[in-house]
């Protein structure tokens, strides 16, 4: 029988779906397993997780690039970081109302509280994203590599961009960060390649480091504070060898800076 003998990838009706029946762990092993045997021919493939799996393991779907639909059920209380990084035809995200960790919105993955967006689905063609307003973290590889999104607002709400939050974002062009945020942490927008006008408010006491490596050629950093405070990493506008990757400009105005704001 082997291990995981109840999981199942299935056609019928022109539609294709695989089938996590068996209890426990949802590594990457056993996802690329089943999602091997998806065929170029089945179009977008509905991704049925069953009650009884408990966790979605780190890089679990990494690099998963078909079209599909992720369905998660209630008994999922853990998913590893990265686990949808790479996944390029990611339509969304469907979570059962009985989970009590995680629920979706508009098809992306949010903490059931919806204080955390933890996934936006990459493969959505929309180019303009806005966070909802009651977000107050964008999670770690939140938004990395959405290549079609050529805007993102970010909520007044918002206090916390997590580690490569807005990574490879290549469409974005500017980002307006909203008054409330504190904390930017490492290669936030790193690889964000046409992004030229970034504004930060004085309200950012904390970065880490190299948050605008691989942007476009030495952007414009407009930074309300006067200088970089005592909790900025002292490479944050450093590129990964060394080098400046970005144009810091202190006492500026960030909400004038663009007329009004960014969002308008």
């Amino acid at each position: 029988m082997g291990f995981f003998s109840k999981d199942r990838c299935t056609f019928k009706d022109g539609k294709c779906t695989v089938t996590f029946n068996d209890k426990g762990k949802l590594t990457r092993q056993r996802v690329n397993k089943m999602l091997s045997k998806v065929r170029a021919s089945y179009g977008t493939v509905n991704v049925e997780i069953g009650e009884g799996v408990s966790e979605i393991e780190t890089e679990a779907f990494l690099k998963y690039e078909r079209p599909m639909i992720i369905n998660i059920p209630a008994s999922i209380t853990s998913i590893g970081d990265r686990a949808f990084d790479e996944c390029f035809g990611l339509m969304g995200f469907n979570v059962s109302p009985d989970n009590r960790n995680y629920t979706s919105i508009d098809g992306s993955l949010y903490s059931k509280d919806e204080s955390i967006l933890i996934r936006y689905a990459i493969g959505k063609e929309e180019g303009r994203f806005s966070v909802p307003e009651g977000v107050t973290r964008i999670g770690g590889w939140a938004l990395t590599d959405a290549v079609n999104l050529t805007r993102v607002d970010l909520p007044e709400s918002l206090l916390h961009i997590s580690w490569s939050g807005l990574a490879g974002c290549t469409g974005l062009t500017k980002i307006y960060i909203p008054e409330n945020v504190t904390e930017i942490e490492s290669w936030a927008f790193s690889g964000c390649k046409a992004l030229c006008e970034v504004s930060i408010p004085k309200s950012v006491t904390v970065t880490g480091y190299h948050l605008f490596h691989g942007c476009a050629e030495n952007p414009k950093i407009y930074c309300e504070a006067e200088k970089a405070g005592a909790g900025w990493s002292s490479e944050w506008s450093k590129s990964f060898n060394g080098g400046d990757s970005c144009e810091p400009l202190f006492s500026q105005e960030p909400k004038k800076v663009y007329g009004k704001t960014l969002n308008d």
